[in-house]
């Protein structure tokens, strides 16, 4: 498979390129686009094959689910059963940005996204590119670093190809990461808040805003 990188213009929508990205997912083919924290290797939510496909990709633990990605907080309804109090200052708070929470899923989706309680890990990111691309296709996406698992994440189109060339049809390239470092994760499925994994929103920002 030959690798395609498209560079986006900052100063214009690029919605050729976007479209293009859209149909591909369509497809349920894997693609790779900038985000703020670092590039993301996205498929499908809905696409069993898909992603699989980002498991075989990465050589990722079959054991670990897939985050996911809206562009809009109205998309939570199709996905999370509940929003908790704690959950609703998060988003207020962080997102758009680098922040993932674990909200409490609803039956049927994908076992690829949910882990055996039922849970689902869902971020809307800040960067333009993954927001115009899931408005272009109106779904969530499966969204996980763009790198072979083990090695470092990708902070631009070139790290993210060098990693992945010839293992995906479409590469994005929105310039450098702003942030480089991936999101924080957050528990708000049950009362009890826990911080599962530290990264660009810190643990005092987060205490900060359940205060």
């Amino acid at each position: 498979m030959k690798t395609k990188i498209k560079a986006l213009d900052p100063e214009t929508e690029n919605l050729e390129i976007i479209e293009e990205a859209a149909e591909r997912l369509k497809k349920g083919e894997p693609i790779i686009f900038p985000t703020e924290t670092v590039y993301g290797l996205a498929a499908l939510y809905s696409s069993e094959n898909a992603l699989e496909k980002i498991y075989k990709i990465k050589g990722r633990d079959f054991n670990k689910t897939l985050p996911v990605m809206i562009s809009r907080t109205k998309m939570l309804s199709k996905i999370v059963q509940n929003i908790s109090d704690s959950a609703q200052k998060l988003i207020d708070k962080f997102w758009p940005g680098p922040l993932t929470i674990i909200f409490q899923a609803k039956p049927g989706l994908s076992q690829w996204i949910t882990s055996e309680t039922q849970t689902i890990g869902i971020r809307l990111p800040s960067h333009s590119i993954p927001l115009a691309v899931i408005d272009a296709i109106h779904e969530p996406l499966a969204v996980t670093s763009a790198n072979l698992s083990g090695k470092p994440s990708p902070k631009t189109a070139e790290d993210a190809l060098e990693q992945l060339k010839g293992k995906i049809p479409l590469i994005l390239d929105g310039g450098r990461s702003n942030i480089g470092l991936e999101s924080t994760i957050v528990s708000c499925e049950k009362k009890e808040i826990k911080i599962l994994r530290i990264g660009a929103v810190s643990e005092k920002d987060i205490q900060k805003a359940l205060s």
